[in-house]
């Protein structure tokens, strides 16, 4: 592994493995001891620079007094560090840091969207997708925006299987927008379909709302099942950040909590698009 890029799992695998350490308050003597490490290699296990393995796993879990169901999914993440997701495949039109994105999206088992001026990704088309791509950048070929929009739909298997719940607050600006959009109506149409699915609930948040707690700052936030810390994902022209502080991601979550409160239901929310739509018409 060494000189590889690890994978996400494999970070936050050791991350968990070392919030355990400190959890526990147990000296890195201790687990040089028990371990046979070098403190290079400890540290090197530690920051994902090399694999560990699911023995290894074991033994920390065991030094740290983890209990066993967290045991048994830590050395179960430890046996799929290595694993390439789907996602590899369209390694040629996708950043480090979207290749992160994608791979903790595919471990959600909850998402939950703020967008201000543009449909949430997991609910666009392709047709829509490939239209905002270009609006980025001009300057990327055709067939790399069609790579673009075909790997968007290909993360959307997961919420027409149900295998993902997703909540997205959406401002009304965002519609708007889709109407003056040559894919403005198709993707609308999708939009009030996919928001029928019983894993799906769409809101709108009307112009009328005022200003609000997340006011120009679009976000996502993702929940994992078992023993993962959610995450917040932010996207920007200057590039991407995650929120991993636990502090910081419970601001997002109750955000989040506080704009689905001021926004329209979901029946509101599908009566104000078709209104929007025939006006648009």
């Amino acid at each position: 592994m060494a000189g590889k890029r690890p994978t996400v799992r494999h970070r936050r695998l050791c991350a968990e493995l070392q919030r355990l350490r400190e959890r526990a308050e147990v000296p890195s003597e201790v687990v040089l001891k028990e371990t046979g490490w070098s403190r290079a290699r400890m540290s090197r296990k530690e920051n994902a620079e090399v694999t560990i393995s699911p023995s290894e796993v074991r033994d920390l879990c065991r030094i740290y007094g983890a209990d066993v169901d967290r045991t048994e999914w830590l050395t179960d993440l430890s046996r799929r560090i290595r694993a390439q997701g789907w996602w590899v495949a369209y390694s040629d039109v996708l950043t480090d840091a979207m290749a992160d994105y994608v791979e903790l999206e595919c471990e959600a088992a909850e998402i939950r969207y703020f967008e201000v001026d543009v449909i949430p990704g997991l609910l666009q088309t392709e047709r829509y997708a490939r239209e905002l791509f270009a609006a980025r950048d001009a300057s990327v070929p055709s067939a790399a925006l069609q790579r673009r929009a075909e790997m968007r739909l290909r993360r959307q298997d997961r919420i027409s299987s149900g295998g993902v719940v997703l909540s997205a607050v959406i401002d009304e600006t965002a519609i708007h927008r889709a109407f003056h959009s040559p894919a403005g109506e198709q993707q609308i149409d999708h939009l009030l379909a996919v928001s029928e699915q019983s894993n799906v609930t769409v809101q709108l948040l009307p112009l009328d709302a005022g200003l609000h707690a997340a006011s120009g700052a679009p976000f996502t936030w993702l929940g994992f099942p078992q023993f993962y810390q959610p995450v917040v994902w932010l996207d920007s022209l200057a590039g991407s950040l995650w929120i991993e502080e636990d502090s910081q991601v419970c601001d997002y979550d109750s955000t989040h909590a506080r704009l689905t409160d001021i926004a329209l239901n979901p029946s509101e929310s599908k009566r104000l698009i078709r209104r929007l739509m025939k006006e648009a018409q």
